[in-house]
Parts: structure tokens; C-alpha cells; sequence
């Protein structure tokens, strides 16, 4: 599943927009050029370097992290996992 794209549903775009375009105005990061914010976000965050608008859903008792996500803007529901992947958890 792709978190930045589109939801298959409704067709509401999943992409919250660019981390460095988030962080680069926030105080705790004021300080810090703009290459050692690249390089700060290239070990702590993934590839694409994206913020996604997916809200992940937990079943407490069913699996320790997201199990499902939802689209925030028709709840429609998308499984974290295939059917194989479920057998084996």
C-alpha cells in the first residue's frame, strides 16, 4: 500500500506533505543548516521523506502495532497485512 498516495475508496490524496518543508520552521531546529537537517531526517525518518495523512489502527490483544489503517476522510478500512502474513502472527 502506498501511505502517500490516494485512497482507493474516495480518492482523497494520503500525502501530508514533505518532512523537511514541515520541520524546517520549527524552533527545535532553527539552528540547524539545511544539509544537516537533510541528514537528520535521512536517519531518522523513511524514504520517501514523507508525512502521510493514514491513521493506523491498533486492536489491543491482537497484534502489538498497527493492525489496520483507515482514510481520514471516508474511514474506509485497509489491512495492514495479507491473509498469509495474518496466519503467521
Amino acid at each position: 500500500m502506498d501511505h502517500h498516495g490516494k485512497c482507493p475508496e474516495c480518492g482523497a490524496d494520503w500525502n501530508a506533505g514533505d518532512i523537511f518543508d514541515v520541520l524546517r520552521p520549527q524552533s527545535w531546529c532553527a539552528n540547524m543548516t539545511d544539509e544537516e537537517l537533510k541528514r537528520y531526517i535521512s536517519v531518522y525518518y523513511n524514504r520517501p521523506y514523507k508525512f502521510s495523512r493514514l491513521i493506523g489502527i491498533e486492536y489491543p490483544g491482537k497484534y502489538d502495532g498497527v493492525w489496520e489503517y483507515a482514510c481520514p476522510d471516508c474511514d474506509a478500512r485497509f489491512p495492514r497485512f495479507t491473509k498469509e502474513e495474518q496466519r503467521v502472527r
